[in-house]
């Protein structure tokens, strides 16, 4: 049977990574329903380390969706029951926008930890009369938020995004769903995993009683390893090799003569009667507070999923422990090939692939859901706020890149000065000294006309004055009789007689000249300085035009 139901996505794809073995399975859509499109499965040995556990499930998954080829969309994680708070209650009838609060206020009973390290879900099953008042039924789901990351995190190591994070009693009721197993029933889903069996009772496909138990599919391999023979003696079946003696023999019905390995087929059955007691009284003691719970109910069927419901006979002898239907969970889909895939050990990952969104999904946190219910003009309000703040932001943004853009430039420009030589005039005071006589945006338009910027030409007359080793105590520009401008350099170079001090100033010209600046360059040695035996120097040079 194909499920009837509507999944936006074409190929979904679920992670189900339990604690004896990694799954992956991908479905796709055929005229003739919903196939297995790719799966795998890879086992965790039991002795690795904490952290050698985690490298071996991030490696693991990494070479089954390489290797298998899978398909990159948004997938499907399931979270063990074992590691998520899952309880259904009631609150009182209220609108849509107050429930998220509620269901906080109320969840604090469930949960050891603050709020703020959970990541809350729930959905509302329906509304219900309780004591002549309505009231809102609940399902909610809680998990810390360390457990959070490092499943979602597995995700992360395959480059992809999580669809939505579900718990494994929900992805077996989308089974349950899909096959109408649950309508106008009490039917009690027991998912047998490895290191616990979870227990979820649903009364008319709704969740209504939920409880992990440690009785997993590893008592079972513990019962063999310790169990004694018929003889008095112990199997001596090592733990690596009992899970394959469990799973060849099962629970044996009647007499048999069977062998395995020198091992007697009765004996494997007396180990797994064993542990499937305690099994049988943990059950009993569940279906026993769900009685209370809900005032009278009885479960009337239980549905066997998990790895271990593989265990041959095990439906039989629990019903006839039980007393009750029993019965194995059935896959919705077609399964090619059949032969391949077991059904039992990847249930719970196809269940999650055909997530329909009405289970709690725990990538929508609580404070997001507690702003679903906000529709209509508050919606619109909303929207706007948040445009107009994104507005606001993005062009605080464009303003913020601008004046880092000139504080640069500027930063720039003083390193520049400051890597000048200190025995001359600093570039700075250069141009302080010219806008004494008038403002900056006079002098640009003063010197619009001449080939060069006037910061590249002061620029250029400091290098100059900077190679030359000369002293300068005054630069200024000027405009001559006939409208030219000149410049003019006032200083000295050193001793009156020495020849060093005309080569120097020598230098000065050549380079000024050099520059290709100025038509015209004067030079005149003050006699007024022959006395204190310093050679001055004036300097007048008539910058060039356009």
């Amino acid at each position: 049977m194909s499920p009837k139901k509507k999944i936006s996505e074409k190929y979904p794809l679920s992670v189900d990574v339990g604690a004896h073995s990694v799954k992956m399975l991908q479905l796709t859509s055929t005229p003739r329903g919903w196939i297995i499109y790719k799966f795998a499965r890879k086992e965790i040995p039991f002795f690795l380390a904490k952290h050698e556990r985690e490298s071996f499930i991030n490696d693991a998954l990494k070479k089954m969706f390489t290797e298998h080829k899978f398909r990159k969309v948004k997938a499907s994680l399931v979270l063990p029951g074992s590691e998520v708070c899952v309880r259904t209650f009631t609150i009182p009838e209220m609108t849509e926008q107050e429930i998220p609060e509620a269901v906080k206020w109320a969840s604090k009973r469930y949960i050891a930890y603050p709020l703020e390290e959970m990541v809350l879900s729930y959905s509302v099953i329906g509304q219900i009369v309780e004591q002549g008042s309505k009231a809102i039924k609940i399902v909610f789901a809680g998990v810390h938020r360390d457990i959070f990351d490092k499943y979602t995190g597995y995700l992360r190591g395959l480059g992809l995004k999580a669809a939505s994070v579900t718990i494994s009693c929900f992805a077996l009721r989308n089974i349950a769903l899909a096959n109408d197993i649950m309508q106008n029933r009490s039917v009690a889903l027991v998912n047998i995993g490895y290191s616990g069996i979870d227990i979820s009772v649903f009364e008319n496909n709704n969740l209504v009683f939920t409880r992990n138990i440690a009785e997993g599919g590893a008592g079972f391999d513990e019962a063999i390893v310790e169990q004694v023979s018929l003889s008095g003696s112990k199997l001596k079946v090592k733990p690596d090799k009992a899970q394959a003696f469990k799973h060849s023999f099962g629970f044996v019905l009647g007499s048999t003569d069977e062998m395995y390995e020198n091992i007697a087929a009765a004996d494997i059955s007396a180990a797994l009667n064993n542990h499937l007691d305690r099994v049988v009284r943990e059950l009993q003691l569940s279906f026993s507070h769900y009685k209370q719970l809900s005032h009278g109910g009885e479960v009337e069927e239980i549905i066997l999923a998990g790895g271990g419901s593989r265990l041959i006979n095990i439906d039989r002898v629990l019903s006839a422990r039980m007393s009750m239907s029993v019965n194995l969970l059935q896959s919705p889909i077609s399964l090619e090939p059949e032969e391949e895939l077991e059904f039992s050990a990847f249930s719970v990952a196809i269940g999650a692939c055909l997530e329909e969104g009405q289970n709690p999904d725990l990538i929508k946190d609580i404070e997001v859901a507690s702003r679903r219910g906000v529709s209509g003009s508050s919606d619109i309000l909303k929207n706007f706020i948040i445009f107009f703040f994104a507005l606001m932001v993005f062009i605080l943004a464009i303003l913020g890149v601008v004046s880092f853009y000139h504080r640069t430039q500027s930063s720039l420009l003083r390193k520049k000065l400051d890597k000048m030589e200190p025995q001359v005039l600093m570039l700075r005071e250069i141009k302080s000294r010219i806008l004494q006589t008038g403002s900056k945006k006079r002098l640009q338009a003063d010197f619009s006309r001449l080939e060069l910027p006037v910061s590249k030409i002061l620029i250029e007359i400091s290098k100059v004055i900077s190679r030359s080793g000369v002293r300068i105590a005054r630069i200024e520009f000027s405009k001559t009789r006939d409208g030219q401008r000149q410049l003019f350099l006032e200083g000295e170079v050193g001793d009156f007689a020495s020849q060093s001090s005309l080569e120097r100033l020598n230098r000065l010209l050549t380079d000024l000249e050099a520059m290709n600046m100025f038509s015209d360059v004067r030079p005149n040695v003050r006699e007024e300085d022959r006395a204190s035996g310093v050679l001055g120097f004036e300097i007048r040079g008539i910058l060039k035009k356009r």
